[in-house]
């Protein structure tokens, strides 16, 4: 199989914020060379599953984030070696390992790229649920927490395969408590040494330094009933990764009460997507998804994409 030059970075885990902040830290290092979260790596694939990749350079060269790097597939590009294209576009001409963002697909990645180290970051679910929703991903944190329970249920299984030199774990927390030793730690398991430049990232970009504000903020955010909601789907795994729960002594929750969250979930998720996109644009996706209409979603769904574009931090 095809290797890039340098064995890519990657940060897996289902906090977004935290994510970026740690891969704009480690961005910041001379050594190495920050990309950005770059899913379509992985969503692009024909068959994620087949012996040899293949792209859907169309599904491609209409993607969000793809479009927005200015990417391209050349004809006669395919597979690995377009994979190789993208990366080296978004490097633009940088040496260094590239840093990469992924939330899911673990097991795609480990065969899309055989030779890289991880970095596995993960945060409290009553968090994880608590911006889910916020952002509007999520109705409700109990469907909010499902981000959280893909990442790191799909994490746990993969690591008992991996080699341990290939992978290296962080509590978002403790990196916003300790970033200094925690920074440190990490940059021994790259190989390069730990530098102040890494917190330069605050001067380039709209996050800012660590701070410990920024933990435990579900303590002030949910109430007692989404909390419990949340450590009802995350609780054993929770215990696992050291997060004290809440509440102790749940009980099974009845069909009709999940049939409520589903239905809390779907509405408000819609009316969040109404209130981002505008009623217009939100009405007309849908309705430009039946047959022969294909032409005019697209227009609609390049323009819900600039909305999208307009909205990063």
């Amino acid at each position: 199989m095809t290797e890039i030059s340098q064995d890519p970075i990657i940060i897996y885990g289902s906090v977004r914020s935290g994510t970026t902040m740690f891969r704009l830290m480690l961005g910041a290092h001379p050594e190495l060379v920050e990309i950005g979260e770059n899913q379509f790596i992985v969503d692009g694939l024909i068959d994620p599953h087949a012996e040899d990749f293949r792209y859907n350079t169309h599904w491609l060269r209409h993607e969000r984030v793809f479009r927005m790097r200015n990417l391209t597939c050349p004809d006669g590009l395919d597979g690995l070696a377009l994979r190789d294209h993208m990366i080296a576009a978004m490097k633009d001409g940088r040496d260094g390992p590239p840093v990469i963002t992924f939330h899911a697909d673990i097991d795609v990645l480990d065969r899309l790229f055989p030779t890289a180290r991880y970095i596995h970051i993960y945060r409290d679910p009553r968090d994880v649920a608590n911006s889910a929703t916020r952002f509007g991903w999520s109705g409700n944190v109990y469907y909010g927490a499902d981000f959280w329970l893909a990442a790191e249920e799909s994490w746990a299984r993969k690591k008992k395969t991996l080699n341990p030199r290939r992978y290296a774990e962080v509590r978002y927390e403790d990196l916003v408590m300790n970033p200094s030793s925690e920074l440190s730690r990490l940059c021994d398991f790259l190989g390069i040494a730990f530098t102040d430049a890494m917190f330069g990232y605050a001067e380039k970009s709209t996050y800012d330094k660590p701070d410990p504000k920024l933990t435990q903020q579900w303590k002030r955010k949910l109430t007692s009933r989404q909390t419990a909601l949340v450590e009802h789907r995350c609780g054993p795994l929770m215990d696992e990764l050291g997060y004290e729960r809440a509440h102790r002594d749940l009980q099974p929750m009845g069909r009709l009460s999940k049939l409520h969250l589903a239905v809390d979930n779907k509405l408000r998720k819609v009316k969040a997507a109404i209130r981002f996109f505008g009623f217009r644009d939100y009405g007309m996706e849908k309705i430009f998804r039946l047959p022969g209409l294909q032409a005019r979603r697209q227009a609609v769904l390049l323009r819900m994409q600039e909305t999208m574009n307009r909205s990063l931090k």
